[in-house]
């Protein structure tokens, strides 16, 4: 329970004229989702996910400068698109068997730059870190997913943070917040065995940029 409705509670218990109704008024408004989030220790969904700066398994000995155009033959490698208004951002060399980089159009797809350091490579172990999805949120914001690792910018490549959840077991999309900050919904991932998450839960997350941080919340466990 917040900490508002703990204090309405308490003077609802010692006699205050404040209405039981009210109360409980008051503490399903400050619930941020379907459902308020519960304690970190209750929960299977971690309260706050750090992100830390770099790409912890970026391979550098085949590294491809920011803001190199990709020639015709790589335009074909370019995959896993995702779209952001006018802007697309996409994946080269998906799936792992080679080094991955971020890429991003500004023509619809026509024509593709790279936008950062190489996500992953196909090193032993390495797939672990490879992007299988691409989330747009803008022109200058994209976020790269698998099953166990977020990678996000928030500028246009130049710098970027990730967090890597080791049990290796998330289904991430994209969740839209209302007042545009940039949000992710995780639930389990249907081919993981033994996970801890209930088959329907889900929870949302929303990333404090100056935190380079996931907050979880709200969340559904049933």
């Amino acid at each position: 329970m917040k900490a508002s409705s703990r204090r309405g509670a308490r003077c609802a218990a010692r006699g205050s004229a404040v209405p039981l109704a009210l109360v409980a008024a008051l503490a399903t408004a400050l619930s941020v989702g379907p459902q308020a989030s519960a304690s970190a220790a209750s929960s299977p969904y971690p309260l706050t996910l750090q992100a830390t700066a770099g790409l912890l398994f970026s391979k550098q000995d085949t590294f491809i400068a920011r803001s190199t155009a990709l020639d015709a033959a790589q335009d074909r490698d370019v995959a896993l698109v995702s779209s952001a208004g006018t802007t697309r951002w996409g994946v080269l060399n998906p799936p792992c068997g080679a080094t991955q980089y971020p890429v991003r159009s500004l023509d619809a797809g026509h024509s593709w730059s790279v936008e950062g350091p190489a996500l992953a490579t196909d090193w032993a172990g390495g797939s672990l870190y490879c992007a299988t999805a691409t989330i747009a949120v803008s022109a200058s914001e994209v976020i790269y997913v698998s099953d166990s690792v977020i990678d996000v910018s928030t500028d246009v490549g130049r710098h970027w943070y990730q967090y890597v959840w080791a049990a290796d077991d998330w289904s991430m999309t994209r969740h839209v917040f209302t007042d545009g900050t940039i949000g992710l919904r995780v639930g389990p991932d249907r081919w993981a065995a033994g996970s801890s998450m209930p088959v329907h839960s889900y929870a949302l997350y929303r990333y404090q940029v100056a935190a380079h941080r996931w907050r979880r919340v709200a969340e559904s466990l049933s």
